[in-house]
């Protein structure tokens, strides 16, 4: 892996996306008696990204299997499926005349790992010639428990909501697919306003509900115009139409006739 990221020159790179998650408290330090303490070490790779500020990014392997022939994610309780069925949410978003999306920024970086579990998040790199081991504070990306994790954060946190605003509070639980608020108002004048109590709320959890967008212009909407994408649907802002995005390479190989 150090091969592969110093071939790209991008050490200080990878480095320094550590000490940003240090500095923001994303990962911490594991004290040196702690180190021979029970733990799981996760395996990391480098992402290279061309179209983008950050050059590389770590991305942890929960799937990669320990020497019993386990991974992370085979210990994680999954938990279970809370999720809201794609369908319904894409139904109850088309009977609206005004449609809004909406996404929470960073949604597993913002949940805490209870400090006694964070040693099983644990992982090492070599930063300044020094093999320095550090764990996770936050949820990692890709384990299995995240979806099951991010919506009862999301549940208790609407379940605390004041009383007056329980019909907001039962439309917001059913417009979320996991990190994606897929929703609508009836009228332009309901927009702001929406917008407004949505982050508020969802603000209350440390979460960032950002990037709205909409068939109708507002000034609280991000986007109001050409094509965007709402749960793996391509939607048209102008025409407010959704349709599938197919590779018609790939469906040209799967439709190829053979002589057999």
């Amino acid at each position: 892996m150090c091969k592969n990221i110093g071939e790209k020159n991008c050490l200080k790179e990878y480095s320094a996306v550590y000490d940003e998650w240090e500095a923001l408290e994303i990962i911490e330090r594991v004290p040196e008696i702690e180190i021979i303490n029970d733990a799981y070490y996760l395996p990391h790779r480098p992402v290279f990204k061309v179209s983008s500020t950050i050059k590389v990014s770590p991305v942890f392997r929960a799937l990669a299997r320990d020497g019993n022939g386990l991974s992370l994610n085979a210990y994680l309780y999954r938990g279970p499926n809370l999720r809201e069925l794609i369908l319904d949410v894409l139904d109850r978003f088309r009977t609206y005349p005004i449609a809004l999306s909406a996404d929470i920024e960073k949604d597993f970086l913002q949940i805490s790992v209870t400090p006694e579990h964070r040693n099983f998040l644990k992982f090492s790199y070599n930063h300044e010639n020094d093999e320095a081991v550090n764990r996770h504070c936050r949820v990692v990306f890709g384990m299995c428990s995240n979806p099951f994790l991010l919506a009862v954060t999301i549940s208790d946190l609407l379940d605390n909501t004041l009383s007056e605003y329980v019909d907001f509070v039962l439309k917001l639980r059913h417009s979320f697919y996991i990190d994606n608020c897929v929703t609508g108002v009836s009228n332009v004048q309901e927009i702001e306003s929406f917008v407004s109590k949505a982050r508020e709320m969802i603000s209350k959890g440390c979460f960032n509900l950002r990037g709205w967008e909409s068939n109708v212009r507002n000034k609280a909407i991000f986007k109001y115009e050409g094509d965007t994408n709402v749960l793996s649907l391509v939607w048209n802002l102008d025409r407010d139409s959704l349709k599938c995005s197919v590779n018609n390479e790939i469906l040209e190989k799967l439709t190829e006739m053979t002589k057999r």
